[in-house]
Formats: structure tokens, sequence, C-alpha cells
């Protein structure tokens, strides 16, 4: 009985591996491939058409439009990579001021902050988005779809945003746990 329950212990445990996998690996495709694609997309519509303008004097209609999206695309979901990463633009100088507890608490703050505000957003954004019914004109593209990033980077940044706070919160405890044993 005992070795059963192991085996289905051991059988949730790789499961959970696999599923923690895929969902990393879903992860850095979706916020570091994508944008290098979209990134090498913009660079080579924008060369095509000042090439096209200047060269062939011919400059593509859609150009602009595949320049804008790609934007979009890159600068959104390369800013969800950037707040998993915490590595944006903060400013630092009275946080850098306070004592690590209190660095701790407003680090809680400003996350709590964020991911509440996020959160607050994500379903007006998502129904904004769905309902949107303009297309490109040189494309006919949904202008949906170039838009569709932000619903990602407002998950994301929610996310990221109160697992921060998790991990400032846990560190607190193992803190006040270690000095107190």
């Amino acid at each position: 009985r005992d070795n059963q329950i192991g085996r289905q212990d051991e059988r949730r445990h790789a499961m959970r591996a696999k599923i923690k996998w895929l969902f990393l690996r879903i992860r850095d495709f979706v916020e570091v491939f994508i944008p290098v694609i979209t990134f090498s997309a913009l660079f080579l519509a924008f060369v095509y058409s000042v090439f096209s303008r200047y060269i062939l004097n011919r400059p593509p209609a859609w150009g602009t439009e595949v320049q804008v999206a790609t934007y979009i695309w890159t600068v959104l979901l390369g800013a969800c990579y950037v707040r998993r990463l915490n590595k944006h633009v903060n400013f630092t100088m009275i946080y850098d001021l306070l004592p690590q507890d209190g660095q701790r608490w407003l680090r809680i703050f400003r996350n709590l902050l964020m991911g509440v505000t996020y959160g607050i957003l994500m379903k007006p954004t998502v129904q904004y988005i769905v309902k949107y019914r303009t297309v490109s004109p040189s494309l006919k593209i949904p202008v949906k779809f170039y838009f569709f990033p932000i619903i990602i980077l407002v998950f994301g940044v929610m996310c990221y945003s109160f697992a921060d706070v998790y991990r400032d919160i846990r560190g607190w405890f193992r803190q006040k746990r270690g000095q107190s044993g």
C-alpha cells in the first residue's frame, strides 16, 4: 500500500515537473522569441520601405502598418520580459536610504499596487480588444490583432507583481523565523 502511494506521488511530481517545463518554454517563447522575430520583421520592413521609397520611388502601402504592428508586439512583449527580470528603470534615491526591512515593505507596497491595478485593468482591456472591429487599411488585418500583446503584458505584470509580493513576504517570514530560532 505504501509503495503504491509512493509511486503515485512520484507520478504526480513528474507530471508537475513536465507542466512547469512546458510553461517555462511557452513563457520564454512569448516573452523572448516573439519579440526577436517581430523586431527582425520591423527592421526588414523598415529597410524595404526606405529602399522602395528612395530607390524605386514606390513606397509600399503596407510598410508603415507592418512597422507599427511589429513595434507594438516587440515593445509590449519585451516589457513583459523586462518586468519578469525586474530590469526596468527604477528611481531609487529614497529606496536606497531605507533599511532592508523598509525596502522590503516598500517593494511589497509597490508590487501590491501594481498587481491590483493591473488586475483591475485586465477585464476592461480584454473586453475592449475583443470588441475592437476596425481592420487595417492596406493589409485588411483586424487591428485587435495588433493590440493583443497588451493583454499578455497586463496579465504578465499582474502575475509577476504578485509573485514578487509572495517572495518578499516569504523572505520576511524566513528572516523572522531565523532570528527567533
